[in-house]
């Protein structure tokens, strides 16, 4: 292998650089509101009786809140997409 002209012992052609970035505000915001929100479920942990169209269910109130978010964070990134591409279409 070639060496290069790094003034590390035993350092070699192969780079090794690892490129770091910072989490912008918007990804340190969601990773705070995903934690509140999984503290928030963790800390409903009765039961309740859920009803719609007819058909009524008890289940653990963890589970709806967890169906629930995932529900929103679904319909958060349809809508966030569709608005990504109408902004790319209009450029």
């Amino acid at each position: 292998m070639a060496k290069t002209n790094d003034p590390r012992p035993g350092s070699d052609s192969i780079d090794t650089h690892v490129v770091r970035s910072r989490p912008s505000g918007r990804q340190v915001g969601a990773g705070i509101l995903v934690v509140v929100l999984l503290v928030f479920i963790a800390s409903n942990s009765d039961s309740t009786q859920i009803s719609m169209l007819g058909a009524s269910v008890e289940l653990p109130l963890w589970v709806v809140l967890a169906a629930t978010a995932l529900v929103g964070f679904g319909i958060g990134m349809v809508v966030g997409s569709r608005r990504a591409k109408a902004r790319l279409r209009r450029k």
